[in-house]
C-alpha cells in the first residue's frame, strides 16, 4: 500500500479490489453494496447468490418464513409482532371456517379498495372470498345456493 497524499487524515489508503476472491470481475451489474456501521461493504453478487442459495437448501424452514415475515410487512405493512397479536386475537384459527391453521400459516387478509387488514384466513378461505370480488352479496348468494343444495344437511 501507498501512502495517499490526498488523504487529509494521512492515513493509509486501500486501492479498491477490481475482482472478488473467486475471481469474479467487480462491475457495477455483479456488485452488491450495503452499509455496515461506518463503512460501505461491496460484494460479488455471482458469489452472494451462490451462498444463499447454498443456506436456503440448508435451511429451507428458515428460509420460507424469512420470505413470509418480508412479503407481509412489504405487502401489508404487518411486522411478525402484529401478527402474532392478530393470531391471538383469532384464538389461533381462521377468521371464517374456525379451523386451525394445518400446513401452512393463515394468509393476510385485506380490503383490496382501502389496503386495510381483515383479518387471518387460511390460503383457501382467502381465494374462495377473493374470487366472489369480495363482494359481501355474492357470498351471501353463493351461501343461498349451497343451502339449496345441501343434501347432507337435510338428510340429518
Amino acid at each position: 500500500m501507498k501512502k495517499n497524499p490526498g488523504n487529509t487524515a494521512g492515513g493509509w489508503k486501500k486501492k479498491p479490489r477490481t475482482h472478488c476472491l473467486k475471481g469474479h470481475e467487480l462491475t457495477a451489474d455483479n456488485t452488491y453494496l450495503w452499509k455496515s456501521k461506518n463503512r460501505v461493504i461491496r460484494q460479488c453478487r455471482l458469489c452472494r447468490d451462490i451462498r444463499d442459495r447454498i443456506w436456503k437448501e440448508n435451511n429451507p424452514e428458515k428460509a420460507k418464513e424469512i420470505i413470509r415475515r418480508h412479503s407481509r410487512k412489504k405487502l401489508y405493512g404487518i411486522t411478525q409482532e402484529a401478527y402474532d397479536a392478530l393470531l391471538a386475537k383469532q384464538s389461533g384459527v381462521c377468521a371464517i371456517c374456525k379451523q386451525p391453521p394445518i400446513n401452512e400459516p393463515l394468509s393476510v387478509d385485506h380490503d383490496h379498495a382501502t389496503n386495510q387488514i381483515r383479518g387471518l384466513l387460511h390460503r383457501v378461505c382467502n381465494t374462495g372470498i377473493g374470487n366472489l370480488k369480495d363482494d359481501s352479496m355474492l357470498c351471501r348468494l353463493a351461501a343461498e345456493y349451497l343451502e339449496k343444495f345441501n343434501y347432507a344437511q337435510s338428510n340429518k
